[in-house]
C-alpha cells in the first residue's frame, strides 16, 4: 500500500469517527423524513381523477381475457346459427354462460398467486379503491361484449332474447356468485377449488335443460325468479367484500394466508 493509500484510508477512518458522523446521518434522517411528508403533500394536492384512476388500473388488467371471452362468445353465435332447434341451444348457451364467467378467474387471483397482496395494501390508493375499480372495469366490459352478443344473436334469428337471459345469464351468474364467494369469504379456498366448484355447477345446470321434462316442469316466471335472486346474491357477496375489505385482510395475515381479497 503507497502512502497516497494509506492517507486516504486514514482520512476516512478519522471521518467515521468524527462526532460529525453521527450528526450528519441524523441530518440525513430528517431530510429524507421531510422528502416523504413532500411527497405524500403533493400527491395529495394533485390526487386523481375517478376517470383517471379507472384508466390507470385498467392497465394492469391482462386484456387476452377479454379478448378469450369475445372469442367465446363469437364461437357461440357460429354455433347457434348452424343449430338445429330441441335442447341444442340450451346446451350450448348452458354450457357458454360459466365458461365466459370462469375466464375472469386467473385475473381475479393474480394478485395473491404473484405475491403481491402485501404490496397493493400498502399502496396510496387503499384496497378497496382498487379493487372497486376493477370490478368496475371487468363489469363495464362484460357488459358490452354480451350486449353487443345479444343484439347480433337476436337480429340475425339465431336465438330470442329470452333464450340469451335464461339460458346463458342465468349459469354465468350463478358462476359469478360461486367465484365471488371464494374470493370474498373463503380463504382457504383455492383458485383450483373454485374452478372445480363452477365446473360441478355446469354439469348440473347442463343436466337439467338438457331434460325436458325438468327444464319444462320449471315456469318460466320462476326461471326468472331465480336469476334476480342470484343477481341480488351476487352484488351482496362483491359489497360484504368491499365493506369487509380489511377485516378479510387482517384475517388473513393472522392466519397466515397471505390475504384473501380477490385472493388473485
Amino acid at each position: 500500500m503507497n502512502r497516497e493509500d494509506r492517507r486516504i484510508r486514514e482520512y476516512f477512518s478519522r471521518l467515521q469517527e468524527s462526532p460529525q458522523r453521527d450528526a450528519s446521518q441524523a441530518g440525513l434522517r430528517r431530510t429524507i423524513e421531510r422528502s416523504k411528508d413532500a411527497y405524500c403533500d403533493a400527491q395529495a394536492q394533485e390526487s386523481l381523477s375517478a376517470a383517471e384512476f379507472l384508466y390507470r388500473q385498467g392497465g394492469y388488467i391482462r386484456k387476452r381475457w377479454w379478448l378469450a371471452q369475445g372469442l367465446v362468445l363469437l364461437g357461440l353465435w357460429f354455433l347457434l346459427g348452424s343449430a338445429d332447434g330441441g335442447d341444442t341451444p340450451r346446451r350450448m348457451l348452458g354450457a357458454g354462460g360459466p365458461l365466459f364467467a370462469v375466464l375472469a378467474l386467473p385475473e381475479l387471483w393474480k394478485s395473491r398467486n404473484a405475491n403481491v397482496l402485501e404490496i397493493e395494501s400498502v399502496s396510496y390508493f387503499s384496497l378497496r379503491q382498487i379493487y372497486a375499480a376493477r370490478l368496475v372495469l371487468f363489469g363495464v366490459v362484460d357488459l358490452t361484449l354480451l350486449s353487443v352478443f345479444a343484439a347480433c344473436t337476436v337480429a340475425s334469428g339465431r336465438g330470442v332474447l329470452t333464450q340469451i337471459v335464461l339460458q346463458f345469464l342465468l349459469p354465468c351468474v350463478v358462476t359469478c356468485c360461486i367465484c365471488f364467494t371464494a374470493l370474498y369469504h373463503a380463504p382457504f379456498l383455492s383458485e383450483a377449488a373454485a374452478l372445480s366448484a363452477c365446473l360441478v355447477w355446469s354439469v348440473i345446470w347442463l343436466q337439467a335443460v338438457s331434460c325436458d321434462e325438468i327444464y319444462r316442469a320449471v315456469s318460466e316466471p320462476l326461471w326468472y325468479g331465480a336469476l334476480a335472486l342470484a343477481s341480488a346474491y351476487l352484488a351482496f357477496c362483491i359489497y360484504r367484500g368491499q365493506e369487509g375489505c380489511g377485516r378479510l385482510w387482517e384475517k388473513a395475515k393472522q392466519e397466515g394466508t397471505g390475504g384473501c381479497l380477490w385472493n388473485s
